[in-house]
């Protein structure tokens, strides 16, 4: 009767710390969305999916980790693509094409979901970077929601569909490169 009794405390445990890393994680996505707002989105997205194209197919990491020992450890993908991330960022947020977005922020509830979509991707991208000794480790909540091939489907193509769906502020707008 004692292995059992410490069996169902060991579960609500669990339970509670699944769910307490998922009500952060959520409430740090509407942080988020409520800071940086649709727009910003955009450049934000981009500067996601670019870095992870870079860090896929370019072999940056694997060089980086001969050049510095810090990086040797299970998360160096991780840090090179943060550090990706903020370059990539950089440059598109000074490029003539992202300076030309309004800077509306939207309506609260599509700076909600906008947040909600891309810390679910920035975490499902985290998931396919880390080694899977790392991700074993991780609460089988999160192992449900970021980490497969539907999960991973969900979470990559969502925010550019949400995108384009949450148009408020953009009827009879034009884009004009040209303009000033």
């Amino acid at each position: 009767m004692d292995s059992v009794l410490v069996f169902l405390s060991a579960v609500k445990i669990a339970a509670r710390t699944d769910t307490g890393w998922l009500v952060g994680l959520v409430v740090g996505a509407l942080v988020y969305g409520w800071f940086a707002g649709r727009d910003r989105a955009v450049t934000i997205l981009m500067s996601l999916y670019a870095s992870l194209a870079i860090m896929t197919y370019v072999p940056i990491t694997t060089t980086l980790q001969r050049w510095v020992p810090l990086l040797r450890g299970g998360s160096a993908v991780l840090a090179c693509f943060l550090g990706m991330f903020a370059i990539v960022y950089l440059l598109l947020w000074n490029s003539h094409l992202f300076r030309c977005l309004p800077a509306d922020r939207g309506s609260w509830w599509e700076a909600t979901i906008t947040g909600i979509l891309h810390v679910g991707l920035f975490v499902c991208m985290a998931f396919l970077l880390l080694p899977s000794e790392l991700t074993r480790s991780a609460p089988a909540t999160f192992l449900l929601l970021f980490q497969g091939l539907i999960p991973r489907a969900v979470w990559f193509i969502a925010p550019i569909v949400f995108l384009y769906f949450a148009t408020d502020g953009y009827e009879g707008r034009t884009m004009d490169l040209d303009e000033e």
